[in-house]
């Protein structure tokens, strides 16, 4: 097996006996189209009553804005900041909106949240925290599967009183591709291929995925989430991220696991994020951003838009690979200390 670490999930790790977890969600072909669905049936219990207008945070991902424009729904920012061991909220200026988009960050249970709830209607993405905690807070909840194993498409849904309307659209072309390349991705690893080519096949499923509709998940997808082995996952992640927190508890954004932490990656913060993301793919370890900054006003996240690395502590990996992580990035600081 090839010791390449981050990129693309290949696999799911699943387990016979089925977890409950999912039990009202609706299933969608990604978390944007949960998303945009939850808008829509907002739009039609609201029937004109009144204009909307979304309040989001000012840290997040550009695709939490895509279903705001295409159903025309007005939107302004709150501001997010990362202060004394917490992202903070700063909701003093969203009195005009009626609904408020909630995010909590990489898994940790560290959001320091006091969101007004009187007249407003409250969305949680679970995409980061789908295994922190159990939430009652929000009347809406969605969601997306892929960014912790290898599902096709994976995005849900639920609401308070229940279910969240059925798509119908089927999105087969996205699903082929995505499969196409996962199934590249892993004879890469298994070292029965040297050829890349699964970055094309799944950049293509991805601009599919951009211009798809409302679409349902793939059946295969939706019995996996139920059977997915979450104990193994929990597990894996808190001792892999445990690991790089003590190696570099000095860039690390948080430095302690709570008892429900369930890290997605370890965020850093670092001057040199830029030089030294490429000087770990030069090594073979791949780390996201989270993310590119989708605005131009300046607020309190602009620190974590420009610093902010995320790095891989996912259930494919050992503690040897952390401590990898760890050696790689002292190593790029001792270099670039004198810089």
């Amino acid at each position: 097996m090839r010791t390449e670490i981050g990129s693309e999930f290949w696999d799911v790790p699943l387990t016979e006996k089925e977890n409950h977890i999912f039990d009202k969600a609706t299933w969608f072909v990604s978390g944007r189209a949960a998303f945009r669905s939850i808008l829509q049936q907002i739009k039609i219990e609201n029937a004109g009553l009144k204009p909307l207008k979304v309040a989001l945070p000012s840290y997040l991902c550009e695709s939490m804005i895509e279903p705001l424009i295409k159903e025309d729904v007005e939107y302004k920012f709150y501001s997010v900041s990362f202060k004394d061991g917490f992202f903070r909220c700063n909701y003093s200026n969203i009195d005009d909106c009626n609904i408020i988009l909630v995010i909590d960050y990489f898994g940790y249970d560290a959001l320091s949240n006091d969101f007004p709830r009187s007249n407003k209607t409250i969305i949680r993405d679970l995409t980061h925290s789908i295994f922190t905690k159990n939430y009652n807070d929000a009347d809406y909840y969605f969601g997306s599967m892929r960014k912790w194993a290898g599902f096709l498409s994976g995005g849900f849904a639920w609401n308070r009183e229940g279910r969240i309307f059925e798509p119908t659209e089927i999105a087969s072309d996205y699903i082929a591709l995505r499969k196409k390349a996962m199934d590249l991705k892993s004879d890469y690893i298994d070292e029965k291929t040297s050829s890349k080519d699964y970055l094309n096949v799944y950049r293509g499923a991805e601009y599919l995925l951009e211009n798809c509709d409302i679409a349902i998940s793939d059946s295969n997808d939706i019995k996996n989430a139920k059977h997915l082995d979450i104990e193994f996952i929990k597990v894996t992640r808190r001792n892999n991220a445990a690991v790089l927190i003590d190696g570099l508890a000095d860039i690390c954004l948080i430095t302690s696991l709570n008892p429900n932490d369930c890290p997605l990656f370890v965020p850093i913060v670092i001057d040199e994020r830029e030089k030294l993301r490429k000087y770990l793919i030069d090594r073979n370890i791949y780390c996201p951003i989270h993310w590119p900054k989708p605005y131009k006003d300046q607020n309190e996240s602009d620190d974590l838009y420009e610093r902010e690395l995320s790095l891989v502590c996912d259930q494919r990996y050992s503690t040897n690979d952390m401590k990898r992580i760890v050696s790689t990035v002292r190593e790029f600081m001792e270099i670039n200390k004198n810089a």
